[in-house]
């Protein structure tokens, strides 16, 4: 998602902000003047970006861009729209019975597994199996199931 869009994108509605309220308040609109550019007298606003050091004068986009900065790099937070997400909670639901899933392990010489392996994170077309199991395979010489010498 392109941020700088976003804030664009957003930042008209900065001048009709209203806040949700909580339990014990109402919603209230939040009237900054800063951000409602008509209620500024004429060449307020380029006075106060150039004082500033702005490099325009849509306070609105500017308070955005450092906005959702702050909270991506401070605050690790991640702006996906919300179609990427639908697709992605789609392609999750998708693999979710192969979150973790139990392979067995069979020797050419009999049918029944000689052991399992918990596989656990989506990758249960490619297994990962423990170092302690191999260490622990390696040490047998001989099939447990034929008595032939491995």
């Amino acid at each position: 998602m392109n941020l700088d869009d976003l804030a664009e994108q957003a930042a008209p509605h900065l001048a009709t902000l209203v806040h949700p309220g909580d339990q014990d308040t109402p919603p209230f609109p939040l009237s900054i003047a800063l951000f409602q550019p008509a209620v500024l007298p004429e060449g307020m606003a380029q006075e106060e970006a150039a004082e500033l050091g702005l490099p325009s004068t849509d306070f609105g986009k500017l308070f955005l861009q450092a906005e959702f900065h702050m909270l991506r790099e401070q605050f690790n937070v991640a702006f996906i729209d919300a179609d990427e997400l639908a697709d992605l909670r789609a392609a999750a639901a998708v693999r979710e019975p192969k979150r973790n899933e139990v392979k067995r392990f069979y020797t050419s010489c009999r049918d029944e597994p000689i052991f399992r392996v918990m596989v656990k994170g989506f990758d249960t077309d490619h297994p990962m199996i423990p170092c302690e199991a191999i260490k622990a395979l390696q040490g047998r010489h001989e099939c447990p199931h034929s008595g032939i010498a491995g």
